[in-house]
């Protein structure tokens, strides 16, 4: 039994090698796939055991047919699962990683891998069965130890309870195997060009409030049709700003060139080199803790006191080590807010932070997002499509409309505000104009509603 087991052993290392190499070749570049993938898919549907002839003549009757065989039927297995893996990567948790700082190596090794670790294992328990199925055929090489050979021999004497009892071993060695991986999947997989944007402006000459953002000029085109248009855009240092715009109207894609996520414009786009994005959709990594996840992207070796801390601002400190996938919908939104305060940025971008939150979690974020940004004085780019949501938290509103912004206007409501606020129902309505909407008379209704909601918040909370 102990030769069969160094055979499997070393088919599978050799065949396991030869595999995940040509999936990441494949998987990683559009080249590598153009140059390995089809000879793969080719040589995949020759079967394998047909080959033992051209083995046994090309590497005699030795150990090399026997582990050949068994890597050959290894290295198709780990081939396919982990290219399918690599392929299967969310792209939004890349671009998630692309947004916190990481090189193309670094989401590779954070995101990507991580991200295709539960495709290998699966090729690998694949492949652990496919090896012990080439073994039978292998140790029918000339063998004179193994499992194998005892079969042969047993075979040659019409010891039927010989061949049996071999049967058993040969399953009972599969299933440990199985077994094996299976835990290891378990341990390892719960869930543990330059950029056109250019640093900081820098303080104004005038004496006015330093400007966080400078777009001049900037234009945005896909397929031929501009999206954005020759936009001119100043952002001033610790303002909250919240922009509106119908679907499609190009706000999300501002946004991205803000961050440093398209590259492909024309035009100026100045940003400070600390910014951080939080999206719609959390994005958290389901292989990493909490308080990893927020770490990820930062220079160094960060200690878990920082992620920790600020946890503990967004009021996740007792979530620290839980799982993403155990998060509530609130919790996970503010434990991606949270990815990006750690980076402590000089200009916050937030991608429709509230939309996929119910009414009474939504109150709250956005009590959270206001007290955030008072207690840390950074810049903050709200994009939405809610009137309410701006004028609740924004100092100005911008609408955006045919690739430009269309209409500007400060906030001067007090704070705390609240849709009843003197003033509110006017902003409000002269922003759905802006917008294309009618108001009808149905800010009344929805203060009154969300007057009500507030309230049932405000006492939940007491």
């Amino acid at each position: 039994m102990g030769a069969s087991i160094q055979r499997v052993a070393v088919g599978l290392v050799l065949g396991g090698v030869v595999g995940t190499v040509l999936a990441l070749v494949s998987g990683l570049s559009r080249l590598g796939e153009d140059l390995v993938d089809a000879t793969v898919q080719m040589l995949r549907t020759v079967p394998w055991v047909g080959l033992v002839p051209l083995f046994i003549i090309w590497l005699g009757i030795g150990e090399a047919p026997k582990v050949a065989l068994i890597a050959l039927g290894v290295a198709f297995h780990l081939y396919l699962n982990v290219y399918a893996g690599i392929r299967g990567v969310d792209a939004q948790l890349s671009k998630a990683g692309e947004s916190l700082g990481l090189n193309r190596w670094g989401l590779v090794r954070r995101v990507v891998l991580p991200g295709a670790l539960p495709g290998a294992m699966t090729g690998l328990r694949y492949s652990l069965a496919t090896a012990w199925l080439a073994l039978v055929f292998g140790e029918s090489i000339n063998a004179d130890a193994g499992i194998g050979f005892l079969m042969n021999q047993a075979r040659e004497f019409f010891r039927t309870d010989v061949i049996v009892v071999c049967l058993v071993v040969y399953a009972f060695l599969g299933l440990t195997a199985d077994v094996i991986v299976r835990t290891l999947e378990g341990c390892c997989c719960n869930g543990d060009r330059p950029s056109p944007a250019s640093d900081h402006p820098g303080p104004s000459p005038t004496g006015e409030p330093e400007a966080a953002v400078r777009v001049e000029g900037l234009t945005r085109s896909f397929d031929g049709r501009a999206v954005i248009d020759g936009l001119d855009l100043t952002l001033k240092a610790g303002e909250f700003t919240a922009l509106l715009g119908r679907s499609g109207c190009g706000k999300s894609t501002l946004l991205r060139v803000l961050a440093g996520l398209d590259r492909e414009i024309a035009g100026t786009v100045l940003v400070p080199r600390r910014r951080a994005v939080a999206f719609q959709a959390p994005r958290l990594m389901p292989w990493k803790r909490v308080w990893r996840k927020r770490l990820l992207g930062l220079p160094g070796k960060p200690e878990r006191a920082l992620a920790e801390k600020t946890l503990t601002e967004v009021g996740l400190t007792d979530r620290a080590g839980a799982w993403p996938k155990t998060l509530s919908g609130g919790e996970a939104q503010r434990a991606s807010l949270a990815s990006a305060l750690v980076r402590e940025p000089d200009l916050l971008l937030l991608d429709e932070p509230f939309g996929a939150l119910d009414a009474l979690t939504r109150i709250k974020a956005q009590q959270l997002v206001a007290e955030l940004w008072q207690r840390r004085g950074c810049a903050v780019l709200l994009v939405t499509h809610d009137v309410d949501d701006a004028l609740l938290l924004a100092r100005r509103v911008l609408v955006m409309r045919e690739g430009g912004i269309a209409y500007d206007t400060a906030v001067g409501l007090d704070r705390p505000r609240g849709v009843g606020a003197p003033g509110f129902a006017g902003l409000r309505s002269r922003l759905l104009s802006e917008l294309g909407v009618e108001d009808d008379g149905g800010a009344d209704a929805g203060a009154d509603h969300q007057q009500q909601e507030m309230a049932a918040a405000a006492h939940s909370d007491a």
